[in-house]
Parts: C-alpha cells; sequence; structure tokens
C-alpha cells in the first residue's frame, strides 16, 4: 500500500524577535524548522523527509527579505528573499562583478517559472 499524501500535524509559530527564535529553536531539542516560503518546506514535509514538531515564521523578521549591496559588506540577501524580487531589484541589474557572478541574469530568468519565483525563497531553494 502506498502512504497516503498528506503532512504530519505541527504547531506554526510566528516569534516577533530573532531572540524569540533563537530560544524557540533552544527549547525545541531539533524539533523545529524555520519557515521563510514554505514551498519546499511543505513538499519535504509531504515527502516525509523531514516532520517537525514545530514551523517556526521567520520571513516577517527584519532582514529576512532585504537586499542590498555596501562596499564593505558585499551582497546581502535575506534568506526569505524570492526569486523575482531578486531578478527585478537594482543591485542585480548593476555592473557589479558580485551581482553578475553570483545570480547571472540569464539564470535568475530561467530559474523554475514565473510563479514558483514568486513563492520561492532563496533560503529554502539554495540552502
Amino acid at each position: 500500500m502506498l502512504p497516503s499524501p498528506g503532512l504530519p500535524s505541527f504547531d506554526y509559530v510566528r516569534p516577533e524577535t530573532p531572540q524569540e527564535v533563537a530560544r524557540l529553536l533552544f527549547k525545541s531539542n531539533g524539533d523545529a524548522r524555520l519557515f521563510m516560503g514554505g514551498t519546499d518546506v511543505f513538499v519535504r514535509m509531504r515527502d516525509g523527509f523531514y516532520a517537525p514538531k514545530i514551523l517556526i515564521d521567520v520571513k516577517h523578521l527584519p532582514g529576512m527579505r532585504e537586499i542590498a549591496f555596501g562596499k564593505r559588506k558585499g551582497l546581502t540577501i535575506g534568506a526569505a528573499v524570492d526569486m523575482n524580487s531578486l531578478a527585478r531589484h537594482p543591485v542585480s541589474k548593476r555592473q557589479s562583478s558580485i551581482a553578475r557572478s553570483r545570480v547571472p541574469r540569464k539564470l535568475r530568468s530561467r530559474v523554475a517559472n514565473i510563479p514558483l519565483r514568486s513563492e520561492s525563497d532563496r533560503g529554502s531553494s539554495w540552502s
């Protein structure tokens, strides 16, 4: 008999601070998973790769959706940045060698389709 598709039960938590995220992760003893976009997390849960007891939503926290480029820090891409946002962002279009070498324009437009790129975040897709 084939297993029936579906998600295991879990608690969804939306902490307000990074400190609260750290506390939840520490208290979970490895039974928690960070949630940034969901496309990859839910597919892997459905397919039985992991079954966290707690999903910790971090995509709303400061910096998670930021894209920035600075001379000292270089390119910074928040873990919850979706691929379409990255492709449209001015830093991706600049003639910066970092932007060209890290995320080539042709690659940005060919990763998945437009709706999936809008849902798929960098953290789950590239980790």
